[in-house]
């Protein structure tokens, strides 16, 4: 699993976003671009299964241009942050076929705690069931992931 993160760098809530994945994903597993160009040419590489992208859009152009990349993210869930909630800006979101919106004035929780699911999901997925209660985490996570499952609500 690896995350791939994308901010332009010219964003406010860039800092907050960074630190609620980091929250969650081992440092080791992300790569972060600046670039939409950059990303895209991230993406004609190949990726491992259950792989995450995180796409900051900072305005309504911007997130035009990651149509472009639209072909190259059907393998890879989308986690999408977007400039406002105007009926075009989410009209356009959905295109990307995101499994997660969030808006930059956002938090970022309910985000962290979307890609905490992906992420706990993606692993307990690759032991086998009978060995699940023996496992321990290849890579140790930054969060304790017995208290972050307490604070899930159960829709999640």
């Amino acid at each position: 699993m690896q995350l791939l993160l994308y901010s332009n760098g010219n964003e406010p809530n860039q800092k907050r976003l960074e630190a609620a994945v980091q929250m969650v994903i081992p440092e080791s597993q992300i790569e972060s671009f600046k670039s939409l160009a950059d990303f895209g040419e991230r993406l004609r590489l190949p990726v491992e299964p259950d792989s995450i992208a995180v796409l900051s859009a900072s305005n309504l152009e911007e997130l035009q241009r990651m149509q472009l990349l639209r072909a190259l993210l059907t393998e890879i869930y989308v986690v999408l942050v977007i400039p406002d909630r105007e009926e075009g800006t989410i009209r356009l979101a959905h295109l990307l076929l995101p499994r997660f919106l969030s808006q930059q004035q956002d938090t970022f929780i309910d985000l962290g705690k979307v890609l905490a699911k992906i992420y706990g999901t993606s692993h307990w997925s690759r032991i086998p069931s009978r060995a699940r209660s023996f496992a321990e985490p290849a890579d140790e996570p930054v969060v304790d992931w017995g208290k972050l499952r307490s604070t899930l609500p159960r829709s999640l």
